[in-house]
């Protein structure tokens, strides 16, 4: 990743916690947040909200729910968001809909609906939304290939937000 004040932190524990997200606190610059599989609760959506201008953040196989999500609305420059295998739900998801430079979200593996996920479509046109029964695409070899963080994918380090 780039330097944590400039684009992108992407750490390679899992054992992140709410509390040891807060010591990134004096990180206001950046703009991907990579926390796939750590140990964040709802409690962590308070820290992340201070990142105001943060474009990607992806919380997969995290335990971020609805209350978090209400968190996370401050985050006005939020463009990618994954919540797969999160405890987000269709209340969660309709308060997504404020967030209206979101251009993909990721819900696969949710307990949320198909009407909710259309619902969020309509009220953000342009935005893509994995659905909970929908799966990523995988490479030549089987391997999942479509994480955030892998080369080349949305959240690439160094890529472009707006792609």
């Amino acid at each position: 990743p780039r330097s944590a004040s400039g684009y992108s932190v992407s750490p390679a524990c899992r054992g992140v916690s709410d509390a040891g997200l807060k010591k990134l606190a004096g990180l206001t610059q950046l703009r991907s947040l990579g926390l796939r599989g750590t140990k964040l609760t709802d409690a962590a959506a308070e820290s992340l909200a201070s990142y105001a201008k943060l474009e990607q953040l992806d919380l997969d196989s995290t335990s971020i729910g609805d209350n978090g999500i209400e968190k996370l609305l401050a985050l006005t420059s939020l463009r990618r968001l994954v919540l797969a295998k999160t405890s987000v739900t269709d209340g969660g998801v309709a308060s997504l809909a404020k967030l209206k430079d979101l251009r993909s979200v990721s819900l696969v593996r949710t307990s949320v609906t198909e009407a909710a996920c259309t619902e969020l479509e309509m009220a953000i046109p342009g935005c893509v939304v994995l659905k909970p029964a929908q799966r990523p695409p995988a490479d030549n070899s089987g391997n999942n290939a479509a994480g955030p963080f892998a080369p080349g994918g949305s959240f690439a380090p160094g890529g472009s937000p707006g792609t």
